[in-house]
């Protein structure tokens, strides 16, 4: 029995492993851009760095974010299913993230691969079996942390960027070497940073993964094997490391204009946020958190400072993220259910 989906499961993992590797290259700017904005690194450099700390984010941090994402979908309600059709479902909501996570990045535009893969696990799930197949608990937990973290990651970068001012002019009396230290603190960050991404977003790959050996029968109980954690990481890690540097000048140079002050405020909300939902198992949007993180800082420094038309048309990408990926996932089900079931 099991010998007899070995070969649907391993296609399934390889289209997991191309959405990991297409939302490493498409959230490499959520990683690097205040480094490279504030000319602490090089691009090439800032990106191989972030590449490496992805690779061991999982393993540092560990996986309860995949335990979040493996049960939004009731892995019962799936096997109630024919093996082939669940499997398809799931294959379907990956590949509605993967078409909106292609058309974001080509436009420029810094979406969320969270919100994309959410919408196409609830869309598909939804058409499949219905929405009593969704767990409420675990879709309340993954909302949460897409929604809260981007307010929370504002409102501290914001703050320490008011406190900031105030060390660099009531403390260091705006010496030179303030502007240094800022400045190359971002080496520090880019590294922190990728390893909270690493950690929270490939680990959501992970997740998917884990439900699919689970319906299947291969394992017994929701778990992530280590080769799951090792492909998904090098993936993800293979993805950030080639870069999607269209998406790099949108946030580094046109949301605001990012001194080194400005930089260290805006990765050190980006980080801590990061990693206190990683360690704590709540999904979250590291485009929505960097992105707030930037705004937060930049608005400290005068309002006037941050490009709020672009920031509108982000925002605009993330609310449209979920529902158009959950309704071209439901498609795809549609239309698979029937030509093949």
């Amino acid at each position: 029995m099991i010998e007899s989906v070995l070969l649907p499961v391993a296609i399934l993992v390889a289209i997991i492993l191309v959405f990991d590797f297409i939302n490493g290259f498409h959230d490499t700017a959520n990683q690097v851009s205040p480094a490279i904005g504030s000319k602490a690194l090089k691009p090439r450099d800032a990106v191989l760095l972030a590449a490496i700390m992805n690779f061991a984010g999982p393993f540092v941090l560990g996986t309860l974010v995949a335990n979040t994402i493996g049960k939004i979908v009731d892995a019962k309600a799936l096997q109630s299913l024919s093996t082939d059709f669940a499997l398809t479902v799931i294959g379907c909501a990956i590949l509605a993230a993967i078409v909106w996570n292609l058309i974001t990045w080509q436009k420029g535009i810094p979406s969320s691969s969270s919100h994309a893969l959410v919408g196409g696990v609830v869309g598909a799930a939804a058409i499949a079996i219905g929405f009593d197949a969704i767990n409420p608990a675990a879709i309340t937990k993954t909302i949460n942390g897409l929604l809260f973290s981007p307010l929370i990651a504002f409102c501290f970068a914001f703050l320490l960027t008011i406190l900031i001012f105030w060390v660099t002019f009531k403390v260091l009396k705006n010496s030179p070497k303030s502007g240094k230290i800022y400045k190359y603190s971002q080496i520090f960050f880019v590294i922190w940073t990728g390893l909270a991404h690493g950690g929270n977003d490939a680990t959501k790959s992970m997740g998917i993964i884990g439900l699919v050996l689970l319906i299947t029968g291969i394992t017994q109980k929701f778990e992530i094997p280590v080769w799951a954690i090792f492909s998904c990481s090098l993936a993800m890690a293979l993805g950030t490391a080639i870069g999607g540097f269209k998406i790099i000048r949108t946030m580094a140079k046109k949301m605001t204009k990012l001194s080194p002050d400005l930089g260290f405020a805006a990765q050190a909300g980006n980080s801590l946020v990061l990693t206190l939902g990683t360690i704590t198992g709540f999904p979250m949007s590291t485009t929505h958190v960097i992105t707030t993180s930037i705004m937060g800082a930049g608005s400290a420094k005068g309002f006037k400072r941050v490009q709020w038309g672009l920031g509108k048309n982000i925002v605009l990408a993330w609310i449209l993220t979920i529902p158009i990926t959950a309704v071209i996932a439901g498609l795809l089900v549609f239309l698979a259910k029937i030509l093949f079931f």
